[in-house]
């Protein structure tokens, strides 16, 4: 058994400090199904301890399994460690994420540890072209679908291979999920076929042989599962030519940019060729788009697709004939502009600089930077673009409150899709009032050292249009496995529990995909206070 060589030695992992007593952790890793053993599995153990800011995350300390499958960890400080399994072609068996070992007391040998992996997934098969023909250098793409606040996302890759000279491809390492198949001729994507007076050119092609996403087969794929037999036919539907210029506010035409065209609702953002083409003094022109609704973007280079200021961008609407006066304009600078009130507080002094609120772009292209209310209230929060978006909004002005109305034109549009139009939109009244919820808890599990790996808690509302990570509520439990989670916007949500799982603006948006088997549902009235008992989930791989 050899000591990994990218992580921390053993040796130098005891010098830290010679009177501490040491400890080791022993067991050994197998197949999920069948129990043999599995060889040369990369173990690791990361220590779980909280860090301050700017220091580096811990390194880990680990070994590879033996051909027995077994494995001997040495020499390790007292602590919680999480650990981290790798072996090419296996995947832990992790339903609910982490596995964290219980906590390691000085001197403790920690043996008879067993985890579990099961091989991932192969998928393969053939592509054809329209006439039957293997089409070579096909990218086949594997696309995970998830949902956020009820819309379907497909920009989550699951896998990719590209097809050999018989059209052949292969993708191994795939993890369970739900995903679609997708093939793109990208050699081929820039040449049109003239067809009856019109032109014609391969498309994105969706299992079984479709063109659009939402009429794709959704392949369930399970742990081991091997299909090698799909065959998907590439399509070649009629196209438009699509020209015109990309410019700047004032209409100076833009240097050294790209276009990028994306189907609205349908899919990534794709290029158009098998590259990015490149595109000066404001000129550009695509070899043709098929029927739709399209958004293009136009980018100039050395900038950030996430940068506002450096996209400009158009919706056309494709499929009555060639396009050739196409304007692509850098997004308007406007204001979204309101006011923040706290209402029916009494005397309490609302502390506005504890409120953010900012604009999440429904599809892409446009956003700003988030705003906080003055010390009256308003606030003025500058945007580019024009478009559908959601306003968030974090924190509240005083505890105890929540944020009870967005209202724009006296309308109630709290955690609904707005259309924010070129002109700008009305002015927001965000009304925030005493009375906010708090759920309280325990943690049923049988070992109380699973709560050291700090398993997160967060609440999700219960209609599924509105689940979004970066609005989920979050917690997490204390050592005696009690919670509390204050300042909750009263309503009926699910509350979920698990390992290695934190929504939040930088991590995942997407809610879990068991939320809705592995949650508790929860109804929290104006000012109530609610306890629940809440099930951490088994760790999978740790028996």
């Amino acid at each position: 058994m050899r000591v990994l060589s990218f992580l921390i030695p053993v040796v130098l992992w005891a010098q830290a400090d010679p009177a501490v007593r040491r400890c080791t952790v022993e067991g050994v890793v197998v197949q999920e199904m069948g129990g043999e053993a599995l060889r040369q599995v990369e173990i690791g153990l990361v220590p779980v301890r909280e860090r301050k800011p700017g220091q580096p995350a811990p390194a880990a300390i680990g070994v590879y399994s033996d051909s027995n499958g077994h494995f001997r960890i040495p020499e390790l400080e007292p602590g919680v460690y999480r650990v981290r399994l790798r072996k090419e072609g296996f995947s832990p068996t992790l339903p609910s994420g982490t596995i964290v070992l219980p906590k390691l007391e000085p001197g403790q040998e920690l043996g008879n540890l067993k985890f579990t992996m099961a091989p991932q997934a192969v998928l393969g098969g053939r592509v054809l072209d329209d006439n039957g023909d293997p089409a070579a250098n096909a990218s086949v793409g594997l696309i995970r679908t998830r949902s956020v606040r009820g819309r379907p996302v497909l920009n989550d890759f699951g896998g990719v291979a590209t097809t050999d000279d018989r059209g052949v491809f292969r993708m191994a390492g795939i993890d369970p999920g739900r995903y679609l198949l997708s093939v793109d001729d990208l050699p081929s994507r820039d040449i049109v076929f003239p067809a009856g007076g019109g032109m014609t050119a391969y498309v994105t092609t969706y299992y079984p042989g479709v063109s659009d996403p939402a009429q794709a087969q959704t392949l369930e794929v399970g742990r081991g599962m091997v299909e090698t037999g799909l065959e998907i036919r590439l399509l070649r539907e009629a196209v438009f030519p699509v020209s015109g210029r990309a410019v700047d506010a004032n209409g100076v035409g833009l240097a050294n940019f790209v276009v990028t065209a994306r189907r609205v609702r349908s899919g990534p953002t794709m290029y158009l060729g098998g590259s990015p083409r490149r595109f000066s003094d404001g000129v550009f022109s695509l070899p043709g788009l098929r029927a739709g609704t399209w958004i293009l973007e136009a980018k100039t280079a050395g900038l950030s697709a996430q940068g506002p200021r450096g996209v400009a961008m158009a919706e056309i609407q494709v499929g009555g004939g060639a396009l050739d006066d196409v304007v692509l304009r850098t997004m308007p600078a406007q204001q979204v502009n309101g006011t923040a009130v706290l209402e029916g507080a009494g005397g309490m002094t609302p502390d506005w600089a504890q409120v953010g609120i900012s604009v999440l772009e429904v599809e892409g292209g446009f956003g700003g930077r988030g705003a906080a209310p003055d010390a009256s209230g308003a606030f003025a929060m500058p945007i580019h673009g024009a478009g559908k978006a959601w306003v968030h909004v974090t924190g509240i002005p005083a505890a105890g409150t929540y944020l009870a109305q967005m209202l724009v034109g006296g309308q109630d549009v709290t955690s609904q899709e707005l259309d924010i139009p070129a002109g700008g939109l009305a002015p927001l009244r965000l009304v925030f009032r005493p009375g906010a919820a708090t759920l309280t808890g325990r943690a049923e599990t049988a070992d109380p050292n699973v709560l050291a790996g700090r398993p997160v808690i967060s609440l999700w509302p219960a209609e599924a249009g509105q689940r979004d990570g970066r609005a989920a509520v979050t917690g997490r439990f204390q050592a005696d496995g009690t919670f509390t989670i204050t300042d909750i916007r009263p309503g009926e949500y699910l509350v979920y529990a698990g390992f290695g799982y934190e929504p939040g603006p930088f991590g995942s948006q997407a809610p879990p995909e068991d939320l809705e088997s592995r949650s508790t549902r929860v109804k929290l009235a104006p000012g109530s206070t609610q306890a629940i008992q809440i099930k951490l989930p088994v760790q999978g791989g740790l028996r």
